[in-house]
């Protein structure tokens, strides 16, 4: 799609491509992060990062399907099957995958 990563997946739960049970690493990264004392939605851009990086390996087990934007096919080995091409297409047999803000070169790696 060319929406952003969250709405891609929203959109992509509504019509059936990750579950509804499915749950991205943005929408781990959004639970944890509005739990945390004044934190908000709004904290989620500058917030990221560091939420990321701090989930417990069980928090990680939580996230069952994926929303990759397209920057991030970029940096990956387009002509091998790197461990991030085999990370994101192991979701395709969990709750689900989906591409967001993809540019034409990128759709072809795809």
């Amino acid at each position: 799609t060319g929406d952003q990563p969250t709405t891609a997946a929203a959109i992509a739960r509504d019509i059936g491509i990750i579950t509804s049970v499915g749950k991205t690493e943005d929408d781990v990264v959004i639970q944890k992060l509005i739990s945390e004392p004044g934190k908000s939605l709004a904290d989620f851009k500058t917030d990221r990062e560091r939420v990321l990086n701090a989930l417990k390996s069980e928090e990680k087990d939580a996230i069952t399907a994926m929303a990759v934007e397209g920057s991030r096919i970029s940096k990956w080995n387009p002509t091998a099957m790197d461990s991030n091409w085999t990370r994101a297409l192991s979701y395709c047999w969990k709750e689900g995958l989906v591409f967001a803000r993809t540019s034409p070169t990128q759709k072809l790696r795809i």
